[in-house]
């Protein structure tokens, strides 16, 4: 089996509205305007913040080729990283500026 994350769609992915008889939806589509899904729910502002969160996935995904996941495991490194650095023998800048790095991830 291939490796599913080649498959994914490339590109800047886009949210519009769609209104039909029925009522409106969101629709996340690719750059070549093939819609990949529709979110809607009883809440419009939920429904367009769900389409929004789903498109940013994509395209942090095409930015970084990485999916959110492993953004976080990533993260997670970093900062084990930076707090075993802050133990070294360091200058107060540098360790001023490792504590800062950390608590912007809180």
């Amino acid at each position: 089996m291939s490796n599913w994350k080649e498959n994914i769609s490339k590109g800047e992915f886009e949210v519009d509205n769609i209104t039909t008889r029925t009522g409106d939806f969101y629709r996340v589509k690719e750059p070549l305007g093939v819609s990949i899904c529709n979110v809607t729910t009883r809440n419009q502002e939920q429904a367009l913040a769900n389409a929004q969160l789903i498109a940013e996935a994509f395209n942090v995904f095409n930015e970084t080729g990485k999916t959110p996941r492993e953004l976080v495991e990533a993260n997670k490194d970093f900062l084990k990283t930076l707090k075993q650095l802050s133990s070294t023998t360091l200058d107060e800048g540098q360790k001023r500026w490792i504590d800062e790095q950390i608590n912007k991830q809180k």
